[in-house]
Order: C-alpha cells, then structure tokens, then sequence
C-alpha cells in the first residue's frame, strides 16, 4: 500500500471539487464550521473529548485559504438560490437528473431539469467534475448554448455563455445553465 500525502496548496482544488460534488448534490449537505477555509482539527475526527487545542478554529486560516472560503460561499450561494439543487423527494430527484455518459472515466456530467421547480430561474442546469489528477477534461455539453455560473474560480459574475467543447481544469468543475 503507497501512502499518499499532499500538501494544503496541493490540497485546494481537491477540497473546492469536493464542495461543488457536496453543494450541487440533492439531500441535506454537512460542513463543520471552519472547514470551509481548511480548518482540520489536526485530522481528529470525533474530537468531542478533546482539548481548545483541537476544536477551536484559527480564525487566521480564514485570511490564509480565503480562495477557498469565496468558493464555498459562492457554492452555497449558488444552492441557496437554486431549488433545482434542494429537491425534495426521491421521485423528483429520479426524474429530474440525469448523468450523461461522456467516455472520461475521470468526468461526471449531469443534469438537472429545472422547468416546473417552484422558485426556479433556470430551465436547464448541467454539472460538469473533472477528478482526473493530472489531465484537463474536453467535454461537450448536452444541447446548445449554456451559460456559465460557476467555474473553477467561483461565481461568475460577467456574462459568459459557452456551446460545443469545453475544457475543464483538472481537479474542478463547472455549473452550467440555460
């Protein structure tokens, strides 16, 4: 068995995939507080036991990993403003997402269909993740034109619309819209 070891800089496009997967996912999402800027507990898992040492949060992390804490917000922001993310039964779920077979073991596309959510803006939406560790992924986007909401960056705040290939990042995702 090979251990296998990063460093936090190494670490951060692992943990902003990690957040997209977690935030775009249906069902009830868990953080604990501070994570969202690298805070780790020194890996303890279940420190209820433990020290102020252990469980208090570095509130310096914040201002160190502020990238990713912009991410997470956005990501949760994202969620909170979309209720095609927040569905509430299975059978909604079931019907509205569909994963689209891309032929990149290292990819995984979806989509979820927004027409008819209560509070929903948006028609279409389509999640792309690239886990691949060393590669950039090319995928094609089901349909035509998408808009871009959220990238490898965060939100994204211009306009940015997309059709035909796109290319994304290895270790990132993209949320896409129409």
């Amino acid at each position: 068995t090979e251990i296998y070891t990063l460093s936090l800089h190494d670490a951060l496009p692992i943990l902003k995939l990690g957040y997209l997967a977690l935030l775009t996912s249906q069902g009830v999402p868990f953080m604990h507080g501070g994570e969202e800027f690298a805070r780790t507990k020194g890996g303890n898992n279940n420190s209820y036991e433990s020290p102020d040492s252990v469980n208090e949060i570095d509130w310096m992390l914040k201002r160190e990993h502020l990238d990713l804490f912009k991410y997470v917000r956005d990501a949760i922001a994202l969620r909170k403003a979309h209720p095609v993310f927040r569905l509430r039964t299975r059978s909604q779920v079931q019907s509205r997402l569909h994963f689209i077979e891309n032929g990149n073991r290292d990819v995984l596309m979806s989509t979820l269909d927004g027409e008819g959510v209560p509070g929903e803006k948006w028609k279409r939406v389509c999640v792309v993740m690239n886990s691949s560790n060393e590669k950039d992924a090319i995928v094609i986007p089901p349909g035509s034109s998408w808009n871009v909401a959220m990238d490898a960056q965060g939100a994204v705040t211009e306009p940015r619309a997309i059709s035909g290939k796109l290319t994304i990042p290895r270790k990132s995702g993209v949320v896409l819209y129409q």
